[in-house]
């Protein structure tokens, strides 16, 4: 989470709406409310903020944020993982404060339905040491990127807490897709 210097509204992109849901969270948990502010995209949305022409804050991957972060030209606030992030150490978490506050952003890597376990866990173990490799990952932590590995039943049992997880938010929230 990222901040300028103007009042509380929560942009969100069009396409994805993702930041819509982090911030109804934020209000869930805090009982606050927030003005829903559209743009077109997650870079119209900071470069809205950088002018001083949008929302007082908004809800960003580290990638994007970080370089301005880093020039100081915007302020983190905190970051909405369980942890500190490597690249913004000084910068707190979330659930530092608000206990319970847990939002990341992950991707994976799927293969068709079907194909054979032996298969399947020796492309998710080279996916694992890769990710593991110092070089790698001391280049995703300079792009704000946290890198992780989960084996593929972890994954299973992850991804269905976050679908769980992102239903609640939507039903409490009253979040409808355009």
């Amino acid at each position: 989470m990222v901040a300028g210097h103007r009042g509380p509204e929560l942009p969100s992109n069009s396409k994805s709406r993702r930041q819509e849901p982090l911030g109804r969270v934020l209000e869930q948990l805090t009982g606050g409310k927030m003005t829903h502010v559209p743009y077109k995209s997650s870079a119209e949305s900071l470069n809205a903020l950088l002018s001083g022409q949008g929302a007082d804050i908004i809800f960003e991957n580290l990638a994007p944020a970080l370089p301005q972060i880093k020039a100081g030209k915007l302020r983190a606030l905190g970051v909405t993982s369980e942890q500190r992030a490597s690249s913004l150490p000084d910068v707190p978490a979330i659930a530092e404060v608000l206990p319970g506050f847990s939002i990341v952003s992950w991707q994976a890597i799927f293969a068709p339905a079907g194909l054979p376990k032996p298969i399947v866990d020796r492309l998710a173990g080279e996916f694992i040491k890769a990710v593991q490799d110092p070089a790698l990952r001391a280049q995703l932590l300079a792009q704000g990127v946290e890198p992780g590995g989960m084996t593929p039943a972890e994954l299973s049992a992850f991804q269905k807490s976050e679908v769980e997880k992102w239903a609640r938010v939507i039903k409490a929230g009253n979040i409808k897709m355009d």
